[in-house]
């Protein structure tokens, strides 16, 4: 289907077995844990939740 010949399949073994491996890859593959994928965010928001516990505690312990 693509413009460039290059860019075709062969042929339909060559598509099918592609289409395999690309079923099986995603069967075994699991998303990665929100600490590996943006551990910045992660971090930052443990940050500002620390800062904000630690805010109310200071009020409750000044009144």
């Amino acid at each position: 289907m693509a413009v460039d010949p290059d860019q075709r399949f062969e042929t339909a073994e060559e598509w099918l077995l592609l289409l395999e491996q690309g079923e099986r890859r995603s069967l075994n593959m699991r998303p990665k844990p929100l600490l590996e994928r943006e551990p910045l965010k992660v971090w930052r928001t443990v940050a500002l939740l620390s800062l904000l516990l630690n805010l109310a505690l200071l009020v409750v312990a000044l009144h």
